[in-house]
């Protein structure tokens, strides 16, 4: 671990003190000091994030705060342009005007995208902010579950978009990305919800991955435009007395761009998971994997609903792979069954940044074997997904 990391660290936990009131009206209070804390983690160190996660940032300081005695706490980690990434609380005055206490500044050097700085980080907030209910925001670049360096050694020409965990270019001297595998134990707290601000991190592989540190996962399919997220529905909802609807956050994402005025703005897949459900779909997915697996083999990148742009073919639609692969109506209703157990909300627009057709989403991607290669194949036999459900074995 960074050894700036760990003595800014003690230091700010010998000199923090943070007084907060538990006569919260919140019925979501427990005996722990907080009620409610969201920390939101603006990983902006690398190419093209930095101004758009700036942008996030004001439209949450546009908006009402809790006060400083508030039981419930909005935290915000931000690292941008090389400078030095800061941990600070947001909160009103008396005059409704946001304010900001920093409670960390790493040094210069610190590579936020990094399992030690995340852990650490996150683990000085579990420490002087304890509550029963974390909310957590990841936002970066970052690219699902493939291996770290995989996606971007690929070329491809487009527009600016935010995709989890990168840092580098020219806003940093250092390349470095965490792997699927590596992100959950860099959460040392359970979350009732995890919001992932990142393209392509909307898979089954992911969500399976997160599933025993979050109750709610939200992420996209595809690729997610800069501008990110509505970060002044989130906050707004912090604000009130009730638990957080995750559904409501998803559904503000997709109306908002679903109003642009052109097709090439009105372009998303949005979806909120509850994690609980994920297992029930891993044993129907394992018994479909089997039964159809010579099928699966067959399906190529033109013949199921794909996610992606230019040549990065591997985030496909999983009811319509199953579907395309044969599966009867019975073990499709049994299929579509077990998906609403887990997506409890899903939307897309008709079409992505002008480039393809959404037809049909179900609110998860998959791999497709037969769009990737030996390689990719053996590294998904490592993740949780493959291990529950055997979906690739050794090509035949």
């Amino acid at each position: 671990m960074n050894t700036g990391i760990k003595l800014l660290s003690l230091m700010a936990l010998a000199l923090f003190t943070q007084g907060c009131v538990k006569g919260s009206a919140d019925p979501m209070a427990t005996e722990k000091p907080y009620s409610r804390v969201l920390t939101i983690m603006c990983l902006g160190n690398n190419n093209g994030l930095a101004s758009s996660l700036k942008g996030n940032v004001q439209s949450i300081c546009d908006n009402p705060i809790p006060i400083k005695t508030d039981a419930k706490a909005v935290l915000l980690y931000e690292h941008y342009d090389n400078r030095e990434p800061v941990l600070t609380r947001l909160y009103s005055d008396w005059r409704g005007t946001t304010c900001r206490d920093t409670l960390l500044t790493l040094p210069r050097s610190t590579v936020s995208t990094s399992e030690e700085t995340i852990l650490s980080v996150l683990s000085y907030i579990k420490e002087n902010f304890p509550t029963d209910h974390n909310g957590l925001v990841l936002s970066s670049h970052g690219t699902g579950w493939l291996p770290k360096g995989y996606y971007n050694s690929f070329s491809g020409n487009g527009p600016r978009l935010s995709s989890f965990g990168s840092e580098g270019g020219s806003a940093s001297p250092v390349f470095a990305e965490i792997e699927l595998q590596d992100l959950k134990d860099c959460i040392p707290f359970h979350c009732d919800y995890l919001i992932l601000d990142a393209c392509l991190m909307g898979g089954v592989e992911v969500a399976y991955e997160l599933k025993d540190i979050a109750d709610r996962i939200a992420f996209s399919s595809t690729e997610i435009l800069t501008r990110g997220y509505c970060y002044d529905v989130l906050i707004g909802d912090v604000m009130k007395n009730f638990d957080y609807a995750l559904e409501d956050f998803c559904r503000s994402f997709y109306d908002f761009t679903s109003s642009m005025g052109s097709s090439y703005d009105r372009s998303c897949t949005i979806s909120c998971i509850r994690t609980s459900g994920l297992e029930r779909l891993a044993q129907v997915c394992k018994t479909l994997f089997g039964k159809y697996r010579e099928n699966l083999l067959r399906l190529g990148p033109a013949d199921v609903q794909g996610f992606f742009r230019d040549n990065k073919q591997w985030f496909f639609d999983l009811e319509d792979m199953l579907v395309k692969a044969g599966i009867s109506s019975g073990e499709r209703d049994a299929l579509e069954n077990v998906l609403k157990g887990c997506v409890t909300y899903c939307n897309h627009t008709e079409s992505f940044l002008d480039k393809f057709d959404i037809a049909t989403y179900c609110g998860l991607s998959c791999y497709l074997t037969g769009a990737g290669n030996d390689y990719l194949d053996g590294i998904y036999t490592n993740l949780a997904w493959n291990k529950a459900t055997e979906y690739v074995t050794a090509r035949q």
